[in-house]
């Protein structure tokens, strides 16, 4: 997957608890419509996916976020600040 086939969502603000569940702060206009099975990360100039094991989008333009195999703070500290892509 090349970045030019997908867009811009937004980036991931915090992690929350110690499981992994991170929130991710949406910059596009409505999330509700957005199919999110899947996101991509730009990290160092590569999209990698990070596949959604579950989410809860809320009012303030932000959703709470887990992703499969990523299971302790630990893990998603990386993630932070990171551009987050959609296709």
């Amino acid at each position: 997957m090349k970045i030019e086939e997908a867009f811009y969502i937004g980036y991931i603000t915090k992690t929350k608890g110690l499981k992994g569940e991170v929130q991710l702060f949406f910059e596009y206009d409505e999330p509700e419509l957005l199919e999110l099975d899947v996101i991509f990360a730009d990290i160092n100039g590569k999209m990698v996916p990070f596949f959604v094991s579950s989410y809860k989008l809320q009012t303030n333009n932000t959703g709470n976020f887990y992703f499969d195999d990523i299971d302790h703070i630990d893990k998603a500290q990386p993630l932070l600040r990171k551009r987050y892509i959609c296709l």
